[in-house]
């Protein structure tokens, strides 16, 4: 064949375009700052008319279903009786009774409504009016409508299964077998358990909200027993509130007349305790005994604070005549005698200095003046060690009296303590005494009233009105049942659209690639219909068989959007087409894509590089023994080999070859394969490679980066976010050129939009 195209025309292909690096939008889908999205309504309605089967599906079921059971529902009739709360009753005493009601408490009603819809309550009334065999508390019963019916059964099997299993693992346990009699008793407990459960099921107890009424209410097939059975239980219960007052003012009187009993000898032992401690301690008055003692210590303490401070100032004073001179002192100075004997010392001294300036030593009365002057320093002296010494002696009686002090200061203490002590233990048993004798007097006061209240019957629950035969049926309530279903069908309805919708993770449509993962988007491929593949046989002819069909527009939309992508002066002659999983529609995109391409004046290549799982071969006719591609790479099959013709005339195909190799991915990265696309791109204007899914294979990496451009094909409703996001990250990290994507499979709920964006790409 390249023969044949030597021999034609020259420069058929032009120059090799230079190849780009992938751009930056595409290195990882990213997601740009916040922005503000404007609510569009028309959103949520998409969404809703997506999931509309599946909703009215749901609608449907709700509806009919409400609307089936209301009408076979049996007729059931309502009565309501009327209890009055009193707030106030009448006093007869002025005291307040033993069994107080507080009906001001809002629990109080709560309560009462409790009490009303108890076991104990049904069960005597059932008892009273003797209803355990009325077949209104049938478990199961021939008139009721047939739902009613199998679900009967459906209980009355399982309990037939389960029971059975129950008793014999009690009986395992316990090592006893159940005799027959034991069995009836339990069979007529549960029967009877069975007939209160279904009475309490019919009976309705509502509290006003602004008075002192509770409304008594009873449900029954029946209009007349349903008022009777109202009545039953507001005259069952006003009897059972009396009579559970009476009981209760009973058990006070015992309980009160036990514990008068408890009381007393509790008394008795704590006075008789009081008087023994009081002979024991010799206390006759223990509060003036506490003061005197108190008032002891506290003169102790302020004699012993003084005498500190007398004994620290003297103290410091010994400290100074021992560290220096003693005729310096203050205290020696002072001294009167001292003082004086200076004073006559000094005179002499003056005397002395007057006749020496006249007289020599010699002279009598030089002589016997210095006498006197050395007689009075001597006196100094012997007087001012007389000063010392009584300051030494004051100092250690000082020392004396203040350990005195300290011994009787402790000695108060000691018993002060000692008599703290016995008062505690005094008070304690006094309080005991205050405290038994008032519990005591207390009881007594209660018992006489008790005694009093005891005779006097007053309730404040009286029946205000009894209940009249209701004239028409209270359920079932068809118009609000069938609202109610309408309303529930819809809210669910359209929130099963919104669940759905939020859990799936799919793209769906070319603007979620464009506006969450920020990618370029070729065109959008719609679902080829049935009657579509039927009639063409493959889908990776359809371009030829419906040439004007929207299938067919959309691959020229998305071809001219590949040749558009090209920059000026630069052209695309090698594109990869490729997706994130098998059976996304690569295979038939790019057999289309060639053939769109085919039909110009561009010789185009078809090349099937998928030696995995090659399809393309038997839509254009060629035996899967015809050499390819893996017969030029493994064999020593020329290029002319390889290359066959197809019914179209510019366009020519290389399947994947008869040869099957164990790893394409090394085969795909010889250099002969590289080779290969330099010397089709010199010889054809475009070659389009189909290539294997990207995720977990390499073959379509590698071929990526001998191709000028790679387009990914993803499946509307199929492909992940995450995967697409995957699939371009490794691209991207090849150096791959990445065009865009191309939505295949879109969804005809989307057709709208797919005729829009096409129109929009063609008028581009």
């Amino acid at each position: 064949m390249r023969d044949e195209e030597k021999n034609g025309e020259k420069g058929l292909v032009p120059a090799r375009v230079k190849r780009r690096v992938i751009k930056d939008y595409v290195d990882v889908p990213r997601t740009s700052g916040p922005r503000e999205e404007e609510i569009d309504p028309y959103t949520y309605l998409q969404v809703i008319w997506k999931h509309r089967k599946i909703g009215f599906l749901f609608f449907s079921v709700v509806l009919i279903t409400a609307i089936v059971v209301s009408f076979i529902t049996k007729p059931m009739y309502y009565a309501q009786s009327t209890v009055e709360i009193a707030l106030e009753r009448p006093k007869v005493v002025a005291f307040e009774e033993v069994v107080e009601v507080n009906t001001q408490d809002p629990e109080f009603f709560n309560t009462q409504r409790d009490l009303i819809k108890s076991r104990s309550m049904a069960e005597a009334v059932l008892s009273k009016f003797d209803l355990w065999e009325h077949p209104e508390f049938y478990t199961f019963q021939p008139n009721l409508n047939p739902i009613s019916i199998v679900f009967s059964y459906a209980i009355r099997f399982a309990k037939a299964v389960v029971n059975p299993i129950k008793l014999a693992l009690t009986s395992s346990e316990t090592g006893v077998a159940g005799g027959s009699g034991g069995d009836e008793i339990d069979w007529e407990r549960k029967r009877k358990d069975g007939i209160i459960d279904v009475f309490l099921s019919r009976v309705r107890v509502v509290p006003s909200q602004d008075s002192r009424i509770i409304y008594i209410g009873f449900e029954a097939y029946s209009p007349s027993f349903a008022a009777k059975m109202a009545n039953a239980i507001a005259d069952t219960f006003v009897e059972w509130s009396l009579d559970r007052r009476l009981e209760a003012t009973r058990n006070a009187r015992e309980f009160l007349e036990r514990q008068i009993e408890e009381v007393k000898a509790d008394l008795e032992r704590s006075e008789q305790a009081l008087h023994r401690f009081e002979v024991e301690n010799n206390i006759v008055s223990l509060d003036r005994n506490m003061n005197l003692v108190y008032r002891q210590l506290e003169e102790l303490n302020s004699s012993l604070a003084r005498t500190t401070a007398e004994r620290t100032a003297k103290e410091s004073l010994y400290k100074s005549i021992e560290s220096g001179d003693p005729s310096t002192l203050i205290e020696v100075i002072e001294d009167p005698l001292i003082r004086e004997l200076k004073s006559e010392y000094n005179r002499l001294l003056v005397e002395y200095s007057n006749l020496s300036a006249v007289f020599k030593p010699e002279y009598p009365p030089l002589k016997q003046l210095q006498a006197k002057i050395s007689g009075i320093r001597n006196r100094i002296n012997e007087e001012t060690k007389k000063k010392i010494l009584a300051l030494r002696s004051d100092y250690q009686q000082t020392i004396l009296k203040e350990e005195g002090l300290k011994k009787r200061l402790e000695e108060q203490e000691k018993l002060a303590m000692a008599l703290n002590e016995k008062s505690i233990q005094y008070r304690i048993l006094e309080r005991e005494v205050q405290s038994n004798k008032s519990v005591y007097e207390s009881l007594l006061q209660r018992l006489k009233e008790t005694d009093v209240t005891g005779g006097i019957k007053s309730n404040p629950i009286q029946v205000l009105d009894h209940a009249a035969v209701p004239l028409t049926p209270f359920k079932p309530n068809i118009p609000r049942n069938v609202l109610l279903a309408f309303l529930v069908g819809l809210i669910g309805a359209v929130g099963i659209a919104f669940v759905r919708e939020f859990f799936d993770r799919s793209i769906k449509t070319p603007e979620e690639i464009t506006e969450k993962m920020n990618l370029p988007v070729l065109g959008a491929i719609v679902k080829l219909s049935g009657s579509s593949k039927k009639r063409v046989g493959s889908s990776a002819r359809l371009y030829v068989a419906e040439p004007g069909s929207p299938f067919s527009e959309a691959i020229r939309t998305i071809r001219t959007s590949i040749v558009m992508s090209s920059e000026s002066g630069d052209s695309l002659r090698s594109v990869l087409v490729t997706s994130c999983w098998p059976t996304e529609g690569k295979s038939t995109l790019a057999s289309n894509l060639a053939l769109s391409l085919a039909f110009g004046p561009n010789r185009v290549l078809l090349l099937e590089a998928d030696l995995r799982h090659p399809s393309l071969g038997r839509a254009f006719g060629i035996d899967r023994n015809e050499p390819g591609l893996s017969n030029f790479l493994l064999a020593d099959a020329e290029i002319e080999d390889i290359i066959h013709f197809t019914d179209t005339p510019q366009l020519f195909f290389i399947p994947a070859g008869s040869i099957i190799s164990s790893s394409p991915s090394e085969l795909l990265q010889a250099e002969k394969m590289k080779k290969l696309l330099d010397s089709l791109k010199e010889d054809f204007d475009y070659v389009i490679v189909d290539s294997p899914p990207t995720i977990g294979l390499s073959d379509s990496l590698v071929l990526s980066k001998l191709t000028d451009a790679t387009v990914l094909v993803v499946s509307s409703g199929i492909t992940m976010q995450r995967d697409i996001v995957h699939a371009v990250k490794q691209l991207s990290n090849v150096g791959a050129r990445l065009l865009g994507v191309v939505v295949n499979r879109l969804d005809s709920k989307h057709e709208n939009y797919y005729y829009r964006y096409n129109y929009y790409r063609n008028s581009a």
